[in-house]
């Protein structure tokens, strides 16, 4: 899958294991998920995003605590904390880009951005 999106001339990839090498080989940029992607990937990986299983676990915990707990699936994001941002590479992504990033970021916690949820997503075609 990783090489056959560098061949497919993209021009980042954001995908998780197995990319690293291929975006060194291919000379693409990598967004991450789950990890801070940096240090396998220090000549081209961008940023990553993914949960924070340490503030949904006390979300969950404030909830039982609070009886506001619900069974089910849930959906969490970067409003409650669950979902972060990790640290850029700083020799990569302009100190303006970051800015831009982090300025949309507030906008989505603000509610001013609406983040489609997977569930309204998996309706279109190629989303997951």
């Amino acid at each position: 899958m990783s090489l056959s999106s560098v061949k497919a001339n993209l021009d980042a990839i954001a995908l998780e294991v197995g990319v690293y090498q291929a975006s060194e080989q291919a000379h693409k940029y990598l967004i991450g998920a789950d990890v801070d992607i940096r240090p396998f990937d220090p000549s081209y990986g961008l940023s990553a995003s993914g949960p924070d299983f340490a503030q949904a676990a006390v979300l969950v915990m404030r909830q039982q605590a609070t009886g506001t707990f619900r069974a089910g699936r849930q959906q969490y994001g970067l409003a409650d904390g669950a979902v972060r941002l990790l640290p850029f590479n700083d020799k990569l992504v302009p100190q303006s880009v970051q800015r831009a990033v982090m300025h949309v970021q507030q906008l989505i916690v603000k509610g001013r951005i609406t983040v489609h949820s997977d569930t309204y997503l998996k309706h279109f075609k190629n989303c997951s």
